[in-house]
């Protein structure tokens, strides 16, 4: 497995490491700064129970550093992917742009429900960001029908998730 190493650097810090092998080679993983107090620093207990932490990890991922890696690499295309996406509010803005390109006479109506139905009424809801792996919303082109983004004969949305209650939405067409 792997064990707990203190090192003292030239200026005087002491750092904790979780140090282990694999395939032949040394591998080490830095908890951080060491200090008895606890003050600039872990303490002793903190620094074991990180280093356990770490060993139990590495039960499952040998090559644990590597795998550290792509787990924060992953969350950070995530997250970047997550800011990249528009916010609900957007989706709406988007929605009725489309409808005033395709000159449909509904796209003031349906920006006029949208807004205060949704916008005004759940300002929470209207900020929050879409991301990848969970719809928030449903655009209707996903349940089918249409050609391109949005289908010829449907609203906007067939169901808006909010708070683990579906509310159905008028559709404009």
């Amino acid at each position: 497995m792997g064990r707990l190493q203190f090192r003292r650097r030239s200026t005087g810090q002491i750092e904790a490491y979780y140090v282990y092998a694999f395939e032949g080679s040394p591998f080490s993983l830095k908890i951080g700064a060491y200090d008895r107090t606890g003050i600039i620093g872990f303490t002793l207990a903190h620094c074991r129970k990180q280093a356990q932490e770490f060993a139990a990890l590495h039960k499952e991922h040998p090559h644990l550093k590597r795998w550290l890696e792509e787990e924060q690499r992953r969350i950070e295309r995530e997250q970047a992917a997550a800011v990249a996406c528009g916010t609900f509010a957007d989706l709406i803005d988007s929605y009725v742009d489309y409808l005033r390109t395709q000159n449909r006479s509904s796209a003031d109506a349906v920006q006029r429900e949208l807004t205060v139905s949704v916008k005004k009424a759940f300002p929470e809801l209207a900020r929050k960001r879409g991301h990848t792996g969970s719809a928030l919303i449903v655009p209707l082109h996903a349940a089918g029908g249409g050609v391109g983004p949005w289908p010829s004969s449907a609203g906007i949305f067939r169901d808006i998730a909010f708070h683990g209650h579906f509310i159905n939405q008028p559709r404009y067409g």
